[in-house]
C-alpha cells in the first residue's frame, strides 16, 4: 500500500514539474506590441522562431519548443489591426496544464462564462475575452485565443 502511495505522489509530482505554465505578462504585451517591435520581441527576447505565414497580411506566427520536446510546444499567432489592440492565437501542446491557465485567468479577475458553442470555455474581463479550447485537436494541442475590444 505505502508503494502504492508513493507512486502516486511521485507521478503527480512528475506532472507539476512537466507541465508548461503561460506567461500571462508576456501575453499582455503581445496584445500591445507594435507590428514593427514583434520581432525583435519575439526572437531576441524570447527564443521564438518565425513560422511564415504567406495566408493572411499583418498577421505574424511564431513557435518554440521548450526542453526541446515537442509535447512542451506552443504556436502564437498574432494580429495587428490598426488602432486596435493584437489578436492572439495560441496552439499549446499536451503538457501546458489546462485546467492551471483556467485557474489562473479566474485569479487574474477574468470571470467564466457560458459557452459561445461547444468548442471553447469564455473567459471575460472588462472587454478582454480569453476563449480556451475544452478538446485538444487530434495532435494534441489546445487552442487559446485572446481578444481585446478596446
Amino acid at each position: 500500500m505505502k508503494k502504492i502511495v508513493l507512486c502516486i505522489f511521485l507521478i503527480s509530482i512528475a506532472n507539476n514539474t512537466f507541465s508548461q505554465q503561460l506567461d500571462f505578462p508576456f501575453l499582455n504585451k503581445l496584445t500591445k506590441i507594435s507590428i514593427n517591435d514583434v520581432e525583435e520581441y519575439m526572437i531576441n527576447y524570447y527564443g521564438f522562431e518565425k513560422i511564415e505565414s504567406k495566408s493572411q497580411a499583418n498577421v505574424m506566427t511564431y513557435g518554440r519548443y521548450y526542453n526541446h520536446d515537442l509535447d512542451n510546444s506552443i504556436i502564437i499567432s498574432i494580429s495587428f489591426v490598426d488602432d486596435k489592440p493584437n489578436t492572439l492565437e495560441l496552439s499549446i501542446a499536451e503538457n501546458y496544464d489546462i485546467k492551471a491557465i483556467k485557474k489562473e485567468l479566474i485569479k487574474r479577475g477574468y470571470k467564466k462564462h457560458p459557452l459561445i458553442d461547444f468548442e471553447f470555455v469564455t473567459f471575460k474581463k472588462e472587454k478582454s475575452i480569453v476563449l480556451v479550447s475544452i478538446i485538444p485537436n487530434e495532435f494534441g494541442k489546445s487552442k487559446i485565443k485572446f481578444v481585446s475590444e478596446s
